[in-house]
């Protein structure tokens, strides 16, 4: 049987029939025998508990602010949340009369969450224990119980904020990062969200062919009926520093952004090949360029957001990494000569650019006037395309604008003018000033009230 529970009001008293007015809570806190006098007397009005909750960060050598985590209070009943703001800082919406049992849940306001002692059942917490009603804070040091799980969020809430500011799609929404503490490999499996068969590659060899076709079916089959289990991320933290997991968070939240732009069925794809060839194999066999782009992005993005982190005047002049046969070099390239931004190569990473020649053929339509430094990064790390570089007629281009939308008046001069991607709107004139000449190619959109001007010659 379950009985009815009343919930007092804020500050409700009652007038019992001897002795003068109490409060509710306190009432009935001495009825269930909890004496009062654990309080300290300054703390017994009702109060708003607060605090601040920070991490250290081994590379830096300080506490750092955890930010955007959940903190939760209870007494009995009595529940309230709230979440830490950028650094660190909480204010509980509720006000306590007594001391409140304090937890850090690992739920973030940016829309994720990380799994870690209660596995796939709840979010990773910290049990913080009992304490004042004035608040309570905590520093939690490299080693302890909860440090992986502060690093992890950190570092995704960080991730979330740079799409924020760049454009670059956000992960799924409601994602599920799993933390293996002994493990020290992580991936980007988004098992969740795949509705399209799994583990269909075709290795060469007839022994894992077959071992495969069996194992992608049990995967696809679980896949469906464990949805609501499986992780999205697995990030694995064994002997990782704070600013290695930095790294590898963003290599797989980076993951997860190309996952938000090209969809179950490619993904399907990207996860079969690594299931088949092992890992990231030799660079053979079906669909091994789709993983070796999502992995340049992957890798470079790491790397690149680490660095942007911790040594913000700029990235080196080569890759700070080595792999086989993958080659985030390219990208990393790409952003360190300032030839193309994070989002412009993001923006490349779309539907049906699963090999390099097509990625390379997306970036010469996207930024045509960027075409021979594109061709270089790729060239200059052992990738050669076979792609024909963007027809620009004779002339030799040396004032581009591309990639534009005008909403308000804007006159762009130059000797010979290459524009391209340009829409103008909002009763906008857009006015090309050429000492030679205009070339316009498509997409060019002027929508309906605005304005087009283009003068040639002196």
């Amino acid at each position: 049987m379950i009985e009815e529970c009343y919930i007092p009001a804020e500050d409700e008293t009652i007038s019992p029939t001897r002795g003068g007015i109490i409060n509710v809570e306190e009432a009935a806190f001495l009825s269930l025998g909890y004496p009062l006098e654990e309080q300290e007397p300054e703390t017994r009005g009702k109060r708003r508990p607060e605090g601040t909750i920070r991490v250290y960060d081994d590379y830096a050598g300080t506490f750092v602010p955890v930010k955007g985590v959940k903190i939760r209070c209870h007494r009995f009943i009595k529940w309230s949340t709230t979440f830490t703001d950028e650094s660190g800082h909480y204010t509980m919406d509720s006000k306590f009369r007594f001391g409140p049992h304090y937890a850090i849940v690992f739920d973030n306001r940016k829309g994720f969450d990380i799994w870690g002692n209660w596995g796939p059942i709840a979010r990773a917490n910290l049990n913080m224990g009992w304490h004042s009603n004035r608040g309570h804070s905590r520093d939690i040091n490299a080693g302890s119980f909860a440090w992986d799980w502060a690093a992890v969020n950190n570092a995704t809430y960080d991730y979330y904020k740079m799409c924020e500011e760049t454009g670059i799609a956000k992960p799924p929404r409601n994602l599920k990062i799993w933390v293996f503490k002994r493990w020290t490999t992580s991936s980007t499996p988004m098992l969740r969200r795949i509705v399209h068969p799994i583990g269909y590659n075709g290795n060469s060899s007839w022994k894992n062919f077959f071992i495969n076709i069996g194992y992608g079916t049990l995967a696809t089959v679980l896949n469906q009926m464990l949805k609501k289990v499986l992780p999205d991320i697995t990030i694995g933290t064994g002997g990782h520093s704070y600013r290695k997991v930095y790294d590898v968070v963003n290599h797989e939240l980076s993951h997860a952004s190309h996952f938000s732009q090209v969809g179950s069925a490619h993904w399907a794809k990207y996860i079969s090949y690594i299931m088949t060839y092992g890992s990231y194999g030799n660079g053979t066999g079906k669909n091994a360029e789709l993983c070796g782009i999502g992995e340049m992005w992957g890798y470079s993005m790491g790397h690149i957001r680490a660095y942007e982190k911790y040594n913000p005047s700029g990235l080196l002049d080569d890759y700070p990494d080595v792999h086989t046969w993958l080659k985030p070099h390219v990208f990393w390239d790409l952003q360190r000569d300032k030839v193309l931004t994070k989002k412009q190569i993001y923006d490349c990473l779309v539907v049906g650019v699963d090999t390099y020649d097509r990625l390379v053929a997306k970036m010469y339509e996207k930024y045509p006037e960027k075409a021979d430094e594109i061709e270089k990064a790729f060239t200059d790390n052992g990738i050669t395309p076979n792609v024909p570089k963007p027809d620009t007629g004779d002339l030799t281009h040396d004032a581009f604008y591309t990639n534009k939308t005008v909403s308000s008046s804007f006159v762009f001069s130059g000797n010979n003018i290459l524009t391209r991607n340009v829409t103008v709107t909002n009763s906008a004139k857009l006015t090309f000033r050429a000492n030679k000449s205009v070339t316009i190619n498509s997409p060019f959109t002027i929508n309906q009230g605005a304005q087009l001007e283009i003068t040639c010659g002196n």
